[in-house]
């Protein structure tokens, strides 16, 4: 069941290939210590805020898992994935 509190205070991260953004916000260091900072900037201390993973299909792997990793060592444990479509290629 959703929390009427949390839900519009959902923490959306969006990976694209190797690059991180947290609400909207690059994150310049994909680090897990960096990355961890950059929530806790967006969060706050509200660990029971939702959280969507969204990723490409050129995201790597490496990548989502650090996010979640990040996430878990936060506490966070309200976790959804979410793909985004790619850019579409170019026609000639």
């Amino acid at each position: 069941m959703v929390n009427p509190d949390h839900e519009d205070s959902t923490l959306w991260w969006n990976l694209r290939r190797l690059y991180f953004y947290i609400d909207n916000n690059e994150v310049l260091n994909p680090g897990v210590e960096t990355l961890k900072d950059a929530i806790v900037r967006v969060a706050g201390d509200d660990r029971a805020r939702p959280v969507v993973l969204r990723a490409d299909a050129r995201t790597q792997h490496q990548a989502v898992i650090t996010a979640m990793d990040a996430l878990g060592q936060l506490g966070f444990d309200r976790l959804s994935l979410a793909t985004m479509p790619s850019k579409a290629p170019e026609q000639r």
